[in-house]
Parts: structure tokens; C-alpha cells; sequence
């Protein structure tokens, strides 16, 4: 009998034995949580004040904040945009011929007159 008492005082023991193990695990793990809690924590402190210092020094400078957009494409949100979108095509074409003009002065600076002519009529076409 006694053998088996010394075997299940073993046995015994070396339960405890483990849960012990295993409650200083699980504390030193919480305790690893909270430092880890902490440190985010202190992040987000620190992100949030950063946040509105930034924005702090936005409100300060006294311009315009862009203004909504509304479509996706940014030529469509520009502030040249006219009214109406006709007159808007319109003038961008007028442009862009304006544009080719010049381009083509420029090339024909320093050629005769009849390059000129030639050029001219380009255009026109």
C-alpha cells in the first residue's frame, strides 16, 4: 500500500506541479498584454495629438480648402470649367487651334515666306 500512496503522492504533486507552471505562464502573459495595451495606447496619445497639431496648422494658413469634388475625373472638377459644357468644348477648341497657331509661327520664323504660306494654309485646314 504504501507504494501506491508514494505513487499517487507523485502523481499528485506533479499536477500541481504543472498547473503552478502553468498560472505563472498565463500571469507573465497578461502581463505582456497589458505592457502591450499600454504601448498602443500610448501610440494613439501620441498619433492624436500630432493629428491636431496638423490640423491646427491647416486652419491656421488661411486658404481655401480645395472644394468637393464631384466627379472622379479631375478635368471635369477643375475651376476653368464653364457652365455650360458647349461653350466649354468650344472654347478648348478654340484653344487648341490658338496653340497649334503658335506652334507653327514659331517653326516658321526662320524659314522664307513661302514656307509661311504653306504653314498658314495648314492651319486653316
Amino acid at each position: 500500500m504504501s507504494e501506491m500512496e508514494h505513487r499517487l503522492f507523485n502523481n499528485f504533486s506533479s499536477i500541481t506541479n504543472q498547473v503552478n507552471d502553468l498560472n505563472n505562464s498565463e500571469n507573465d502573459r497578461s502581463e505582456l498584454i497589458k505592457r502591450r495595451i499600454g504601448d498602443v495606447n500610448s501610440q494613439v496619445e501620441r498619433l492624436s495629438s500630432e493629428v491636431h497639431l496638423l490640423t491646427g496648422k491647416v486652419h491656421s494658413l488661411d486658404r481655401e480648402l480645395p472644394p468637393h469634388l464631384k466627379y472622379n475625373n479631375p478635368i471635369m472638377n477643375s475651376t476653368q470649367q464653364l457652365s455650360n459644357p458647349v461653350e466649354y468644348s468650344q472654347s478648348s477648341q478654340t484653344a487648341r487651334t490658338e496653340d497649334k497657331q503658335q506652334q507653327v509661327a514659331i517653326q516658321t520664323q526662320p524659314t522664307s515666306n513661302a514656307q509661311e504660306t504653306e504653314a498658314a494654309v495648314e492651319v486653316n485646314k
